[in-house]
């Protein structure tokens, strides 16, 4: 799962990655993710979700009725192109994992966490991510 963040004041963008090697990203690893976003983001946090069924289960949204920080906007219907992560995980595919081979799935995890370590600390690439999404976002000059 990921997340790509933006600041209040729209100056700066994180990155949060979290990899379930051969499991299904179900409601109860959704729920995991959340914490962890509500442990890591102060203030409200808007999520922008696809409808994947884990982000609608009922685990999930009573998740979400106990913890008001957090709201949730809903992507279109297979609409994968409005979703910044998508972005993110093509650039992975296409550049640091390209022509890799990877022997199992704990290699595999490994190589993305290892490919995503430049996307930590590169702005202009994570902002490339949410103008390819056309989002209606505007980031400052200064």
């Amino acid at each position: 799962m990921g997340a790509i963040t933006l600041s209040p004041r729209r100056r700066r963008l994180g990155l949060l990655l979290r990899l379930h090697p051969d499991q299904a990203i179900n409601q109860e690893r959704v729920v995991e993710f959340l914490r962890q976003l509500l442990r890591h983001l102060p203030g409200p946090i808007v999520l922008l979700w696809d409808r994947l069924p884990a982000h609608r289960g009922t685990q999930v949204k009573k998740f979400l009725a106990r913890h008001p920080r957090l709201q949730v906007e809903y992507f279109p219907a297979y609409a994968p192109e409005y979703d910044p992560v998508e972005y993110l995980w093509s650039w992975l595919k296409t550049n640091p994992l390209a022509n890799r081979c990877a022997p199992d799935l704990d290699q595999l995890a490994d190589d993305v966490l290892n490919g995503s370590e430049p996307l930590f600390r590169n702005q202009q690439l994570l902002r490339s991510f949410v103008h390819a999404a056309t989002l209606p976002i505007q980031f400052p000059t200064s």
